[in-house]
């Protein structure tokens, strides 16, 4: 139930950041199974296949690391994969902060790895929902037209 919940609020937040998200169906599917994708790690983490395992997991996974995913989307940004950096930001952000509720944001994955405290449940639900804003407002003042920096919408459109 928390995997769907998590690919919710990222096809929500993607269809309020772009202008028609309905037409790039191929970019709800990126952020939907991005979102769902991250939480096969704690799979990996378990070294097993038992959901049992999978949630008792004595570390986290690489893809929980907030450290990470703002070092890879710089990347994607400074070398003009805006669209790119959007998705990956949709699909992350949101599936970490409501993880880290129960155990911090997972900042540095080595040993000893470095974790806030658990983020006060008021404070997700309160961000939750203007994250999506956040994100158009970055999107219409900082990156170009995201019509722009997607290579396959003809693809989609035609």
């Amino acid at each position: 139930m928390d995997n769907l919940i998590h690919l919710w609020i990222g096809t929500i937040t993607w269809s309020v950041i772009v202008d028609d998200p309905w037409s790039l169906n191929l970019d709800l599917i990126l952020v939907a199974g991005g979102s769902s994708f991250i939480d096969l790690d704690h799979f990996l983490a378990a070294r097993s296949l038992s959901p049992d395992a999978a949630m008792h997991a004595p570390h986290r996974g690489i893809l929980h690391c907030t450290t990470l995913l703002l070092i890879v989307s710089a990347f994607l940004y400074w070398t003009g994969r805006t669209h790119l950096c959007l998705l990956l930001l949709v699909s992350f952000i949101p599936h970490h902060l409501r993880d880290s509720q129960r155990r911090g944001l997972y900042l540095i994955p080595f040993v000893p790895a470095i974790q806030t405290p658990p983020i006060p449940k008021e404070f997700v639900r309160f961000f939750l929902p203007i994250f999506p804003w956040i994100l158009y407002t970055f999107r219409n003042y900082f990156l170009p037209k995201l019509s722009d920096t997607m290579p396959y919408k003809q693809v989609l459109t035609v």
